[in-house]
C-alpha cells in the first residue's frame, strides 16, 4: 500500500523541530504523489521513472542565510538534519532513499507545472513499502525536548560510554557511514583552550560586519507573540538569558545594528567574543563533526546534516546538551587554525561544547507552528 499524505505530513510536522542555522528553518518539500508530476520530474533530471511515492528536498529562497559562502553548507546541513528526522519518524514499513542529489549550485525548478518560484532542489527520495520491521535504534522520541543550551554545564568529562555512544551516530540513509564522516570528542584541556582563543580572536566579526549582524538581529523574536508570528528564529531568552519584557525591549535597543556600530568603537565586540571565548574555554568536553573530503558535494553536505541530526539526538538520550560555535567554521582563515589546531585534515563542519546543563531550561520559546513549506503534486 502506497504510503499516504497523511503519515508524510506527520513526519514533516515532527521534522521541522530539527536544528538548523539561526533556526531559519530553512527546508521545503515538494510531494510527488500524481504519476504524470512524478515523470515530468524524473525527465528533467535523467532518472528512472519509479511508481513510488517521490518526495524532493530542498531550500526555501527566502528563508536562507546568504552573507557568507559557508552559509550555503550551513544550510544544506540544516536540511539534511531535517531529513534524518523525517526518516526517523516515519512507519517502520516505509523504507526511504535516495534517487537523485543536484550536484551544482542551486538554482530554482522554472519549467516545472505547480513547482513553486522559491523551491531550490538538492535531493529526492523514494519511499517504498518493503513490508519489513526496521530494528535499527530510533531516537524519535527525544526530537520534542531537543534544544540548544548555551549557559552553565556541569564541570565534567564525558565517560567513555557516552563517547562510544555518540561516535555510533549515524544519517538514517549512510548507516555504514560510507562517506566517512567523523566525530571527535575533544577532552585536552590545551587544545580546548586554544579553540577559545581562535573565537576570542575571530569571535568579533559576527558583531562588527554590519551585513552579518544585520541578517543575524533579523532573526531575534523578542516574545512570544513574535516568535509564533514569524514561526522561526531565536528566542532572545535563549542567547542572553530569562528576562522580563522591559529587560527585552532594552536588549532590543542595544543589540540593533545601528547602536550596535556605535558601541563596537569601545570594543563591545570584542568583549562578546571574549565573554563567549571564556565559555568555551572553561568546557570539559567539545565535539568535532567533520568532513572526510575539504569539498564535500551536495548530497554529502545533506548526508552530513543527517548524521549531526542522529549525533543531536545521540546526545539528548544521554542527557547531554550542546552549545554549537560556528564561528569558527564560518569565516576561512579561522577554520585552517581550527584545522591547525585539531592537527586534522578534515574539514570540520560542526563543533561545540558538549556536556550535562546546569538548570536546563523548560521554558524555552518553542514556536507553536514551525515553518514547513509543503507542496504536493
Amino acid at each position: 500500500m502506497p504510503i499516504s499524505i497523511k503519515t508524510i505530513t506527520k513526519a514533516l510536522t515532527k521534522a521541522a523541530f530539527a536544528p538548523s542555522s539561526h533556526n531559519t528553518q530553512p527546508w521545503a518539500t515538494i510531494v510527488l504523489l500524481d504519476m504524470t508530476s512524478r515523470r515530468a520530474f524524473c525527465k528533467k533530471y535523467n532518472i528512472d521513472d519509479f511508481d513510488d511515492v517521490l518526495i524532493v528536498f530542498g531550500l526555501h529562497s527566502e528563508h536562507i542565510l546568504k552573507m557568507l559562502p559557508e552559509y550555503k553548507v550551513e544550510m544544506r546541513l540544516s536540511l539534511g538534519a531535517y531529513i534524518q528526522i523525517f526518516t526517523e519518524s516515519l512507519d517502520s514499513p516505509y523504507q526511504p532513499s535516495f534517487v537523485w542529489s543536484k550536484e551544482h549550485a542551486e538554482s530554482k525548478v522554472t519549467d516545472l507545472e505547480g513547482w513553486p518560484q522559491y523551491f531550490l532542489p538538492c535531493v529526492a527520495l523514494k519511499l517504498s513499502e518493503n513490508g519489513l520491521v526496521n530494528d535499527r535504534k530510533s531516537y524519535s522520541e527525544y526530537i520534542p525536548s531537543r534544544r540548544v543550551h548555551r549557559f552553565e554545564y556541569e564541570k565534567q568529562a564525558l565517560t567513555a560510554s557516552q563517547i562510544n555512544t555518540l561516535s555510533s551516530a549515524r544519517s538514517r540513509l549512510d548507516p555504514t557511514n560510507n562517506y566517512q564522516l567523523s566525530t571527535s570528542i575533544i577532552t585536552d584541556g590545551n587544545i580546548i583552550k586554544g579553540i577559545g582563543d581562535l573565537i576570542s580572536t575571530y569571535g568579533h566579526l559576527e558583531y562588527t560586519v554590519n551585513s552579518i549582524w544585520k541578517q543575524t538581529y533579523s532573526y531575534f523574536r523578542w516574545s512570544q507573540d513574535e516568535g509564533k508570528h514569524f514561526g522561526n528564529g531565536l528566542a532572545i531568552s535563549q542567547i542572553v538569558q530569562p528576562m522580563n519584557h522591559f529587560k527585552a525591549k532594552l536588549y532590543k535597543l542595544l543589540l540593533s545594528p545601528s547602536i550596535m556600530n556605535i558601541l563596537n568603537k569601545i570594543g563591545f565586540a570584542q568583549s562578546l567574543a571574549k565573554s563567549t571565548a571564556k565559555n568555551v574555554s572553561s568546557s570539559k568536553s567539545i565535539y568535532v563533526l567533520s568532513f572526510s573530503t575539504d569539498t564535500p558535494s551536495i548530497k554529502e553536505q545533506v548526508i552530513a546534516g543527517m548524521f549531526l541530526g542522529n549525533f543531536w539526538l545521540c546526545a539528548e538520550s544521554l542527557g547531554l546538551s550542546l552549545f554549537p560555535i560556528s564561528i569558527v567554521l564560518e569565516h576561512e582563515t579561522c577554520r585552517q587554525a581550527l584545522q591547525k589546531l585539531l592537527q586534522s585534515e578534515k574539514r570540520p563542519f560542526f563543533i561545540g561544547k558538549i556536556g550535562t546543563a546546569i538548570n536546563r531550561q523548560k521554558d524555552y520559546l518553542r514556536f507553536k507552528d514551525p515553518l514547513n513549506a509543503m507542496t504536493v503534486l
